[in-house]
């Protein structure tokens, strides 16, 4: 979300941002995404069936050339997720 109102908030105020946009800061596979999660909160628990499942599978690449060309910066995937699961706690939503 800090992201998402970062970029809106700089859109308004930014005469170069004209037209729309596909901002993507990474693509990740599920499993990049879990082991990350688990890394962060080893008392998560990732579900069986996901567990075993390649790492590193390929993904695609979506360009980010427009986006630092208006000096657009992204939240890096580990502080997006962290921030969410400190999020979700904060408001009792999860707990471990």
């Amino acid at each position: 979300m800090r992201a998402g109102f970062q970029i809106q908030f700089f859109a308004r105020n930014q005469r170069e941002a004209i037209g729309r946009y596909c901002l993507v800061g990474t693509v990740s596979h599920r499993s990049d995404t879990l082991n990350t999660l688990h890394k962060l909160y080893p008392a998560i628990q990732i579900p069986e069936k996901w567990k075993d499942e390649p790492t590193g599978v390929p993904t695609h690449q979506v360009s980010q050339e427009k986006a630092k060309s208006l000096d657009i910066h992204f939240t890096p995937m580990e502080v997006s997720i962290k921030d969410t699961i400190e999020s979700l706690k904060e408001k009792n939503y999860i707990t471990f």
